[in-house]
């Protein structure tokens, strides 16, 4: 067997036996999470970047497998505390009246009658939801810019992003299709 096989062998063996902890141990490794930050989402957030860090390391199988559990549970805590931390020192949330919409008035394809619907639909999300928006479209930060000013890991802003945006979408729609 060539070294590269023997390589690529070794990473789907970790997958497999990661896979297999995931299985056993998410529940709690979530609950542990959702205890310190008192947020689901960012608590399977926090789990999901243990496993993907997990997977990632060069730690050698031997020493993950000899006490998996308790090197996840203290992973999870340690990323838990962490965020927490980091979302103490993040900066107060951003209000609708707040946002400047002058760049998107300024888009053609945004007539008076789509920025009043798009301020509607704002005004019934969440805040977190708005200020990320806002952060990411109005006042033109990069997605790392985002989770760093919020406190969260880049890959969740991302993910938030994307779901602001099928639900931003989503509400404008059924906006649409109240005023017809």
């Amino acid at each position: 067997m060539e070294t590269g096989e023997s390589v690529q062998g070794a990473a789907v063996g970790k997958a497999a036996q990661i896979g297999e902890m995931h299985q056993k141990h998410y529940r709690l490794l979530r609950k542990i999470a959702m205890a310190i930050v008192g947020n689901p989402e960012d608590a399977e957030e926090i789990v999901h970047d243990v496993y993907v860090h997990v997977l990632e390391a060069d730690l050698p199988i031997r020493e993950f497998c000899r006490h998996p559990k308790a090197y996840l549970v203290t992973c999870v805590v340690n990323d838990a505390k962490r965020f927490a931390e980091k979302r103490a020192a993040a900066p107060e949330l951003i209000d609708i009246a707040d946002i400047d919409m002058a760049p998107i008035e300024q888009v053609p394809a945004f007539d008076k009658e789509t920025l009043e619907r798009l301020r509607r639909v704002l005004r019934k999300m969440d805040t977190r939801t708005v200020t990320l928006l806002g952060l990411r479209y109005a006042h033109d930060y990069s997605v790392a810019e985002v989770a760093e000013i919020l406190g969260i890991f880049r890959w969740s802003a991302k993910l938030r992003l994307s779901r602001a945006r099928r639900e931003v979408e989503k509400l404008m729609l059924e906006e649409e299709g109240e005023a017809e």
